[in-house]
C-alpha cells in the first residue's frame, strides 16, 4: 500500500452572523486562507461610508480567533476534532471582540474547508525550491531544485557547523534569496 498523501484544505471564513454593529465586517465577507491568507481570494466590504475612507480592512481580532483554528482545519483537523462544530466539516467561531469597548457586535464566522491537492505550504517550499534556496525539506529540493542548490547545502551546513552551530550566523543575514522591497 502507498504512502497517503495529507489531505490538504483550503479554508473559506464566511461573515455568518452579526448581531449588533461591527465596523469592520459585514454579513457576506469571505477570507480565504491555506494556511496563508489569500488576499487575492478574499471578498472584503469597504463600503461603510465614512469608515477608514471606504478601504477593506481586516481586523487584528479576527485573524487572532481564526488563526489557529485555521492552520489545523488546513492540514486536514476536522471542526468536531477541534471542538467548533457538532456535526458536518464547516465550524463556526465568534469574534472575541464582542462587547464594550472593543466592539459592539457580536461576530459569527462560518470555516468551511475545500479540498486542494497542494497546500499554501507546499507552493511555498516549491517556489524556493525552483529558485535554488537550499533550506528546504528534502523532498521538494530532490524533485524543484537545480542541482547546485544540494551542493550548496551540504557547504553552508558544514560552514556553519564548524562555527560552532550560532544562532544568528552572519552568513545567513540578507542572503540573495531574500526578496526586497522597490523603494519609492
Amino acid at each position: 500500500m502507498g504512502e497517503e498523501k495529507p489531505k490538504f484544505k483550503k479554508i473559506h471564513v464566511y461573515v455568518e452572523e452579526v448581531y449588533g454593529y461591527c465596523p469592520v465586517v459585514a454579513l457576506g465577507d469571505k477570507l480565504v486562507f491555506d494556511p496563508f491568507l489569500r488576499l487575492d481570494e478574499c471578498e472584503i466590504s469597504s463600503d461603510q461610508e465614512g469608515y477608514l475612507d471606504n478601504r477593506p480592512i481586516i481586523c487584528p481580532w479576527v485573524v487572532h480567533s481564526l488563526f489557529h483554528y485555521v492552520i489545523a482545519m488546513s492540514y486536514g483537523v476536522s471542526a468536531v476534532d477541534l471542538g467548533i462544530a457538532k456535526e458536518g466539516e464547516d465550524g463556526y467561531v465568534i469574534c472575541p471582540a464582542w462587547g464594550p469597548p472593543t466592539c459592539e457586535a457580536l461576530v459569527i464566522f462560518k470555516l468551511h474547508p475545500e479540498p486542494v491537492e497542494k497546500g499554501g505550504v507546499d507552493h511555498f517550499y516549491e517556489y524556493l525550491a525552483k529558485r535554488g534556496y537550499p533550506f528546504v525539506p528534502e523532498a521538494f529540493l530532490e524533485k524543484f531544485a537545480p542541482p547546485e542548490a544540494k551542493s550548496l547545502r551540504e557547504k553552508m551546513v558544514s560552514e556553519w557547523e564548524k562555527a560552532g552551530k550560532p544562532k544568528f550566523w552572519e552568513k545567513w543575514k540578507n542572503m540573495h534569496w531574500q526578496p526586497k522591497r522597490k523603494k519609492p
